[in-house]
């Protein structure tokens, strides 16, 4: 197959002839080319769709179909899908265009950050109501998933949405959270990172961005400094505030700052239901802001902010409960996995010990209202217990937050303690922790219990920071050596039990 270069003629619509001039641009999903109509010398913009995005035959066939369905739209806000090419048996599939002549929103308002000017307010304006239309006009049909300003046109002062033929290939590769390629996670709404079902509240989400990004000429959230690292992103679309507008422009009409902070809400059901109703209220808030007889009373107005400024408290709180929730509940399935791995292997001392034992008399698991149990041969019990720890014991191990105890009927045994060294560090590894009673106190006053032994509660794990720290009523021993542990307790227990 040959690959497209400049020079090279190619077929438009009609079977008309285009000749490939020079590149315009190239990117993660294809490459750009200017064209020109060898007859009448009418420009296009010709994309190529790399074949590394595509997962497979059936991907390409339900992009290319997508793309066939955005030849229907013909909007003046939207760049006009003039020719889909998917038959050549020489060269790649692509999509023939309009030729917008001047260039991205990016690369504008990337000028007038570089100026240090912002876009006036008429500009504002007619380019958010632009954008409104075109997205309305889109959102008919389908999903855009990829709205930046780089997909964004200017045609003068009109903007042009443009690539949206290519978000099925932007879904694909951004149903993996590993995929690290792309900027458009910066305007990816936080149902797209949840992986729930899409609707256009997901356009309007990343529009919102956009359209703040007009009015500031400033990234609403604060970007973390590894632009790569992407649960990152994830973080700051799911849990981060915006910066309230006006705080960044003062003279933007109120009703339109908070218009951009609706669109950008986290719970989609929080945002508009469709673009009519957006619409609405954005004509709204110009009209009164240019209409000097209707502006609001000053206590209206008074009262507004104060609306404003509750609503932003309301959902920092509600951003930072969500990811306590959230981030909790994760904490709970990763320490449920090393729960289940640290029965096993204690599962596994029992096993290997019964393997090698002659007698009837094995070890057998029990049940118990404690969690879990085991019957020792001629008599005895051993149970396991897990509990949280909140806030976190921080020991020089590692900080844990996760604990189990076992322990015989006289209460003797020890403490498994799920040490993990930092936040990135998710799964942590059990290390064992065998409290005895510091020989300088008089054993009269500690409760009486054979050594050495495990403290039952979250509340009690405290007394092991302690005693790390300095003198204590108890020293503490660690360890990194599970294996044996179980037999070792299980051993202990039956000794004292021969003696009495």
């Amino acid at each position: 197959m040959i690959l497209p270069t400049s020079g090279m003629l190619i077929a438009g619509a009609n079977n008309d002839q285009l000749r490939l001039e020079e590149p315009l641009g190239a990117g993660a999903f294809g490459v750009v080319f200017k064209a020109r109509h060898v007859t009448d010398g009418t420009l296009y913009a010709v994309k190529f769709p790399q074949y590394a995005v595509f997962g497979g035959e059936p991907d390409k066939t339900a992009f290319l179909n997508e793309v066939r369905a955005s030849q229907e739209i013909q909007h003046p806000n939207v760049v006009r899908m003039v020719h889909v090419e998917v038959d050549s048996p020489e060269i790649p599939p692509y999509l023939v265009m309009e030729f917008i002549a001047d260039g991205t929103l990016k690369t504008r308002l990337d000028l007038l950050r570089a100026s240090g000017s912002l876009v006036d307010l008429s500009s504002v304006q007619i380019w958010t109501h632009g954008l409104i239309e075109g997205i309305t006009a889109i959102n008919a049909k389908m999903l855009h998933r990829d709205l930046k300003p780089d997909n964004i046109l200017l045609a003068g002062d009109t903007p042009k949405i443009g690539d949206f033929g290519l978000s099925k290939v932007v879904g694909m590769l951004t149903r993996s959270r590993t995929f690290k390629g792309g900027q458009h996670m910066w305007y990816m709404a936080p149902e797209g990172w949840k992986f729930e079902t899409n609707t256009i509240q997901l356009d309007m989400y990343a529009m919102g961005i956009v359209f703040y990004e007009i009015a500031s000429l400033q990234f609403p959230y604060q970007l973390p400094q590894d632009l790569s690292d992407v649960e990152a992103l994830r973080k700051m679309h799911l849990y981060q505030q915006a910066q309230p507008l006006q705080h960044r422009r003062s003279d933007l009409p109120l009703g339109f700052c908070h218009v951009i902070t609706r669109l950008m809400e986290k719970n989609p059901q929080e945002r508009f239901p469709n673009w009519l109703e957006v619409k609405r209220a954005l004509d709204k808030a110009w009209e009164t802001y240019q209409d000097d007889s209707t502006h609001p009373r000053s206590a209206i107005e008074m009262l507004l902010q104060e609306t404003e400024r509750r609503h932003e408290l309301h959902t920092q709180q509600q951003l930072e409960e969500k990811r306590r929730r959230e981030e909790q509940e994760e904490r709970y399935q990763l320490d449920d996995v090393q729960k289940h791995r640290l029965v096993e292997s204690l599962n596994a001392q029992i096993a290997e010990y019964n393997e090698h034992s002659s007698f009837k008399e094995r070890i057998t698991e029990v049940q118990t209202s404690q969690g879990f149990g085991w019957q020792l041969p001629f008599g005895g019990t051993i149970t396991l217990r897990f509990f949280s720890i909140d806030p976190p014991l921080t020991l020089k191990v590692g900080q844990v937050g996760y604990a189990a105890v076992l322990q015989d009927a006289d209460k003797a045994g020890l403490n498994y303690l799920l040490c993990r060294s930092g936040a990135d560090d998710l799964y942590g590894v059990w290390k064992v922790c065998r409290v005895k009673n510091f020989v300088l106190v008089d054993p009269r006053k500690l409760p009486p219990r054979p050594q050495p032994f495990g403290f039952e509660t979250a509340k009690d794990m405290q007394e092991i920071e302690l005693a790390e720290r300095a003198l204590h009523i108890y020293t503490v021993e660690f360890s990194g050596e599970i294996r044996d542990t179980f037999l070792q307790v299980a051993l202990e227990t039956m000794r004292r039990r021969k003696t009495r």
